[in-house]
């Protein structure tokens, strides 16, 4: 009840300097409009007190002199108060200063997603969270990459961080997160009916309720399991939404047969699922063959026929580059962490082409092996 919770969504921002605070005060204003649609920001009762300061210290200063002339004080007033309400600075400074004086609200902004953004884009929403903060006296919250803050936070403009107001957030055990909306969607289902077709042939008629039970046997199989556990948590890489694509491709797999189902609902947690049934439902998904595109396993002894010379050992000569230098700081003071113009220039010494070398290690960023 104290808070007035704001929200930007940093995926539309602008990436420019020149632009960037102006965008992030624009979106404020409006989401505040939006947070109290009951307050009537045009009329001018509330006008007055967003700008109560101002008007005081108009009345107290050169406002004396046009006491006795109402006609030339409300012009001289209209023209202040429009001059505030177009700046949208000096708009957003009295905004936050009346939620905060005549409603008892205290603004934390949030901005939203710039996580998502590569490490330049993050250190620039670090300022403008820096500038906000001092500028309008509020709570910011920014959600920022683990490696980006461990890589910079001893240079600027991390370096001025206060380090008590440093948080990291872990994601919640992703078998647990599952459990959740499986409860959920069991609560929010109704009780229809929907016909399966099984391999022989035969139709059979499933409750939603009971089709929810076949996924918690499948899950329970899935934590029972400790080798096919490992593999699970290891391809979702702490991501809860990875995790939850797994789970729903292990599910729609068609290399998991009716009879197999069959007997995980009704042996229940004795049940053990052979791995390599676990396997190709998440190495082939719903296809019949292996698809790298597709799959949620790389293939590290990928070559492409369309080069030169197709190389089948570029990806896991980078892999085993890295893992060598895991242990041992980098230009950065970052364990772990080197230029990919050193990986290259390696790569190049062992005969791995330069151009193939890039294009594969931007592959290994983008499928999450590297860092």
């Amino acid at each position: 009840e104290k808070c007035d919770w704001i929200f930007l969504n940093m995926n539309y921002a602008p990436l420019q300097n020149s632009e960037i605070y102006r965008w992030v005060k624009e979106q404020i204003l409006t989401q505040i409009k939006c947070n109290h649609p009951s307050f009537n920001f045009d009329s001018y009762e509330v006008i007055k007190k967003i700008f109560r300061k101002e008007i005081r210290s108009f009345d107290t200063g050169i406002g004396q002199l046009l006491k006795d002339d109402k006609m030339a004080y409300n012009r001289a007033l209209y023209d202040l108060l429009r001059k505030h309400i177009d700046d949208t600075s000096s708009y957003l400074e009295s905004l936050i200063y009346y939620l905060k004086e005549y409603h008892n609200l205290l603004p934390i902004i949030v901005l939203d997603n710039c996580d998502k953004r590569n490490k330049d884009d993050q250190l620039l929403m670090f300022q403008v969270a820096q500038w906000l903060r001092t500028s309008y006296k509020c709570i910011v919250i920014l959600p920022m990459r683990d490696s980006t803050y461990d890589m910079y936070r001893d240079e600027p403009p991390l370096d001025t961080v206060v380090k008590d107001l440093v948080f990291r957030i872990d994601p919640p055990d992703l078998l647990k997160v599952l459990q959740a909306r499986l409860n959920y969607i069991v609560r929010i289902t109704n009780q229809t009916e929907d016909k399966y077709e099984l391999d022989q042939g035969l139709s059979v008629t499933i409750r939603k309720s009971e089709l929810i039970e076949y996924f918690k046997c499948i899950m329970h199989v899935i934590r029972n399991n400790r080798w096919i556990s490992n593999i699970f948590y290891k391809l979702s890489d702490r991501n809860t939404r990875n995790g939850i694509q797994l789970f729903e491709d292990f599910c729609k797999s068609g290399h998991i047969s009716s009879d197999e189902i069959f007997k995980i609902r009704v042996i229940g947690n004795e049940y053990e699922l052979p791995p390599y049934m676990f396997l190709n439902a998440l190495l082939r998904k719903n296809r019949r063959y292996y698809n790298e595109e597709q799959s949620n396993f790389v293939n590290l002894f990928h070559a492409d026929y369309r080069d030169d010379f197709p190389d089948p050992f570029v990806r896991i000569d980078i892999l085993l580059w890295l893992k060598a230098r895991r242990t041992k700081e980098g230009p950065a003071k970052t364990k772990g962490m080197f230029p990919a113009s050193n990986l290259v220039k390696d790569m190049q010494i062992i005969g791995h082409n330069d151009e193939v070398t890039h294009r594969e290690l931007n592959y290994l960023v983008k499928r999450g092996l590297v860092l």
